[in-house]
Parts: structure tokens; sequence; C-alpha cells
């Protein structure tokens, strides 16, 4: 489960990184590209948070 969270926090610190590029002067393409990276990884964080939250569940259920 160490490693589903570590990939989503690592996930969030590419979302992170990429609002705040987006937060600096940058010209309208590169925009666009940050915003699809960010759709990307937006969605790659939603799957990893399922994951781990199924890994929680199942370890709840077992205690």
């Amino acid at each position: 489960m160490m490693s589903e969270k570590l990939k989503f926090n690592q996930i969030m610190n590419q979302i992170d990184e990429i609002s705040n590029k987006l937060g600096s002067n940058i010209d309208l393409e590169d925009s666009i590209n940050l915003y699809k990276q960010a759709e990307k990884l937006i969605e790659e964080a939603e799957t990893k948070l399922v994951e781990v939250r199924k890994i929680v569940a199942k370890e709840s259920i077992k205690q």
C-alpha cells in the first residue's frame, strides 16, 4: 500500500509543479501543453486514489 500512496503523492507533486508553472508568465502553447499534462496526471491520481482506498478497505475488513 505504501507504494500506491507514494505514487499518488508523486503524481500530486507533479500536478503542483504544473500549477506553479501555469501561474508564471508562459506562452499559450506551453500553457495548453501543461494543461494536457495536468489532465493526464489528474486521471492517474484518481486511479491511484481508488486503488489506495480499495487496499485500505480490505485492511479494515481484515481487522
